[in-house]
């Protein structure tokens, strides 16, 4: 399932309050999907919670609480979880790392997943319950989940797919040349493989973690060597290579400033980091010189170029560089 299927389901099972468990391989996002499914119904309910439960380090004691004696009798205490959970409240319960609980622990879990309750603390109606772990075949800390405990979600496997996630990195400050890079090699966002004993590899939470890095300054003596232990050291060949490719790329504001002077890259993929960068620059006040420049770029890259610029700054469609160019091109869907 694409990510953004993903979020349509767990909305979906916040409504029928039914518990669901992402399943998928290491650093493609599963927490993330989850946190922007919180930070997305926050937008409607402001004070809509997220309880981040990482099951993995609790034991059952954990989950059921420590029993203690009233007169003749014992009762136990409530969960530590529990207490931020507000009666009349919602949110997310999300159980982070499932598949890595011990099977005593996720016994623990059978009561609150099915019945929404542990003993007598019960979960608000407004809670959802949301679970996500990696597979036993993903070479992770991972047990096989019990049927039991299987039986009481709707499961889904989330998959990578390098068009959202281009999508989702222009809106979120990814370094255009990662960006530009994955654009030419797809198949190297996520290039995990469990059979191999690799240690780093590709995929979206090291990319993210390699555009960070970038932002921060990268020493050249370290650059390869620093790369490598994020993503691999065949994908940091090939990165480092178009990066030195990169280094070349024209300085946008100065094309903006300047933009009878502009030339514009062949190479594909420091032609579409170029073209991201000028759209994420674009603005009213340069609208004229951010056209003109968008008019030198191949076809489908002007295209690309002036609908992320779109989505950046809404405004420059009411430029009247952008009307002539629209009258000029009636065939093109914006």
């Amino acid at each position: 399932m694409k990510s953004t299927n993903l979020v349509k389901t767990i909305l979906h099972a916040i409504n029928a309050k039914t518990p669901v468990l992402i399943l998928g391989a290491p650093g493609i996002g599963k927490s993330a999907i989850v946190a922007y499914v919180a930070a997305k119904v926050r937008e409607t309910i402001p004070d809509f919670g997220l309880v981040d439960v990482r099951t993995a380090l609790y034991q059952p004691v954990d989950i059921k609480g420590l029993p203690t004696v009233e007169g003749d009798s014992a009762r136990w205490t409530k969960p530590d979880f529990f207490r931020s959970i507000k009666p009349g409240s919602s949110g997310i319960l999300f159980l982070d790392e499932i598949t890595a609980a011990r099977p005593e622990v996720q016994a623990a879990l059978y009561e609150l997943v099915y019945d929404r309750r542990i003993g007598e603390y019960a979960l608000p109606d407004g809670w959802a319950i949301v679970a996500a772990g990696n597979r036993t075949s993903d070479r992770a800390v991972a047990y096989t989940l019990s049927t039991a405990l299987a039986s009481r979600f709707v499961q889904v496997d989330l998959d990578v797919d390098v068009d959202e996630w281009i999508e989702w990195a222009l809106g979120a400050g990814i370094d255009e040349r990662v960006i530009g890079f994955l654009k030419l090699r797809p198949a190297l966002l996520h290039n995990f493989d469990p059979q191999t004993k690799a240690r780093a590899f590709a995929c979206p939470r090291t990319w993210e973690y390699v555009s960070r890095s970038l932002a921060a300054g990268l020493e050249p003596s370290i650059e390869f060597d620093y790369v490598a232990g994020l993503i691999g050291e065949g994908a940091a060949t090939e990165f480092i290579g178009v990066l030195r490719l990169m280094d070349s790329m024209p300085d946008p504001d100065e094309a903006l400033a300047r933009p009878a002077t502009v030339m514009i890259p062949e190479k594909p993929a420091v032609m579409y980091a170029f073209a991201v960068c000028l759209a994420r620059k674009a603005r009213k006040e340069n609208a004229d010189a951010f056209f003109s420049i968008a008019n030198l770029f191949p076809g489908d890259y002007a295209v690309l170029m002036i609908q992320t610029a779109i989505k950046f700054n809404p405004t420059i469609q009411k430029t009247g560089a952008f009307i002539r160019w629209a009258a000029k091109n009636k065939n093109v869907l914006i």
